[in-house]
């Protein structure tokens, strides 16, 4: 190390741990960041050559500068020496032309200092290959910083962003396997079990279930059916056990870490009743425990669940919020969701803190997926005005800060139908039916949204779809009684009343199905049992019109009577 860094080293401790990395000192920064070089900050560089003779752009080697001793000690700066490597692996070696003259690097200027006008200043070496077992990938920039600093360097197609010296210090990564489920078993049964990449054992113990369903389905013999589902579940179960608690190396000798993923499978499968295995929510309540001391967020967030609702332990509120607190420290969206919620209303026992919940809801909408697109949904129903499709006010609390916004309430529930959340799809499904939320009236759309929702089991979809079917719609759907009794079926066998109510009309007036009074009676009586006031009226003109043996006429096909659209 020259005398001009050492120097410098001591006057400017924090300058030198800053900004001498990218000369081969400091530590680097930690921190990402995602953002370019700002353009036209650096001038072209002078190119090198190595030895072997052949033109191609080499590294710049490069120098410190610090404004307060370039002046009188200019002279003392030399290139530091670096060693570069070609992508085979071998080390060159780079001189530079005899006409090139080292330049300084803006880089090392402090922290919003400008470069000077007459110092040219290069643009640093592109960094290719580092060393023959990490290949670097593009440096990123400080945001907040004008001269461009390069703050760290992601590294490795497997491996999480690291800078270029923690990734040097870490041990080598095991490649991860692609299982190539077109070879034999064995032949792929072997080459996992010498893999020390836990998700390909994982990926071959769902393999294994998958063939035990094929066989299931394609295979004449019962019996030598059920005889080799039970010879790959039980290997599953094998394979799956040993993965949760000795790792990937627990079939090849290896000494590996737990891994949670297959804790959280292997819970999921005693919680089921999969693989044979009898159901035990305590054992599946354990090994989320499990898995959530490993820091798994999914698993943490189970294990809130079964603190809440009492599955395999001692229901207790105060854990369930402690555990759904923790998940959403760790990202997890359902926990992000579901903690929102508990402190929007207050629930589990929690006080109630409304401006904390919206910032909960807003971060688990902004990771939404199609298996988290909940809070999305939410964030819509406390952004909708009222009115007659959305008559229930928020409490005094939310609506002091929520402001209603209908446009942005209609850009959310678009944002989780599309990520095929069914209450979404129902409510888009009502605002084009009935110009909601500024949408324009369209049969289309409407029908559209509802089938969407109807097609994954939502009764009021459903329920809808059988009204669009009983009236029909002009240039998009005929009327069809039989798809619109059938819809009505579906959805009254779920329980909902109006659907229940909907099917005794269809029976009575006989549309879709056989007129019967006998079947619209008993439909008429499931709904009035749920308190459907149309029901009882209707089951009291059905009992005076028997009273009165035929003086009052019996009731016509309105579409009127049956409240389905």
């Amino acid at each position: 190390m020259d005398q001009a860094y050492q120097h410098q080293q001591q006057q400017h401790p924090q300058q030198h741990a800053t900004y001498g990395r990218a000369a081969g000192y400091g530590q680097p920064s930690p921190q990402q960041y995602a953002q370019p070089p700002p353009p036209q900050v650096f001038q072209q560089q002078p190119q090198t050559y190595p030895r072997q003779g052949y033109p191609q752009q080499a590294p710049q080697q490069q120098q410190m500068y610090h404004p307060q001793y370039h002046q009188q000690q200019q002279h003392m700066y030399q290139p530091q020496q670096q060693q570069y490597y070609a992508p085979n692996g071998q080390p060159l070696e780079y001189e530079l032309p005899p006409s090139a003259t080292p330049n300084m690097h803006p880089q090392h200027l402090p922290y919003g200092a400008a470069p000077s006008p007459h110092i040219q200043y290069a643009q640093p070496a592109p960094v290719g290959y580092v060393s023959p077992a990490m290949q670097a990938q593009p440096m990123y920039y400080a945001a907040d910083q004008q001269m461009g600093t390069p703050t760290s360097l992601a590294v490795g197609p497997i491996a999480s962003p690291a800078s270029a010296a923690q990734a040097a210090a870490a041990p080598p990564l095991a490649e991860a396997l692609r299982i190539d489920t077109s070879l034999p078993l064995d032949q792929l049964r072997e080459d996992v079990r010498m893999s020390l990449d836990p998700l390909a054992h994982l990926q071959f113990v769902r393999y294994l279930v998958t063939l035990a369903d094929e066989v299931a389905a394609t295979e004449p013999d019962p019996r030598v059916a059920q005889k080799q589902m039970q010879l790959l579940h039980g290997e599953a179960l094998k394979w799956v056990k040993r993965l949760a608690s000795h790792g990937p190396g627990g079939l090849n000798g290896a000494r590996t870490a737990p891994c949670p993923d297959a804790s959280v499978y292997l819970a999921e499968c005693y919680g089921n009743g999969m693989l044979g295995l009898p159901l035990d929510h305590d054992k599946a309540f354990s090994l989320y425990l499990q898995a959530s001391k490993a820091g798994h967020p999914a698993a943490t967030y189970r294990v809130a669940v079964c603190y809440e609702v009492g599955a395999g332990t001692k229901r207790d509120n105060g854990r369930a919020v402690q555990f759904f607190k923790k998940a959403a420290a760790l990202g997890d969206p359902a926990a992000l969701y579901k903690l929102g919620l508990i402190l929007m209303h207050g629930d589990l026992g929690h006080q109630a803190n409304p401006r904390e919940g919206l910032v909960m809801l807003k971060r688990a909408a902004a990771a939404a997926d199609a298996d988290n697109p909940h809070a999305v949904h939410e964030l819509a129903l406390l952004h909708e005005p009222l009115s007659a499709s959305h008559p229930s006010p928020p409490s005094k609390e939310i609506a002091h800060i929520v402001i209603p916004d209908p446009a942005y309430s209609l850009e959310l529930y678009t944002q989780s139908a599309q990520l095929g959340y069914a209450p979404s799809q129902f409510r888009l499904g009502t605002c084009f039916q009935d110009g909601d939320l500024g949408c324009p009236v369209d049969a289309k759309a409407s029908i559209m949204w509802y089938t969407r929702a109807a097609e994954q089991g939502h009764p009021d979809a459903e329920l809808a779809l059988s009204g669009w079917y009983l009236e029909g719609a002009d240039g998009v759907l005929p009327p069809n009684d039989e798809q619109a009794y059938a819809w009505a079926r579906r959805a009254a066998d779920k329980g909902l009343s109006k659907a229940e109510f909907a099917v005794a009309y269809y029976h009575e007036m006989g549309v879709g199905v056989p007129q019967s009074l006998e079947e619209a009676r008993r439909w008429y009586q499931r709904a009035a049992a749920q308190g459907n006031r149309k029901a009882m009226d209707r089951l009291q003109d059905m009992r005076n019109f028997a009273r009165n043996a035929g003086n009052a006429a019996p009731a016509k096909r309105d579409k009127g009577d049956c409240t389905i659209m």
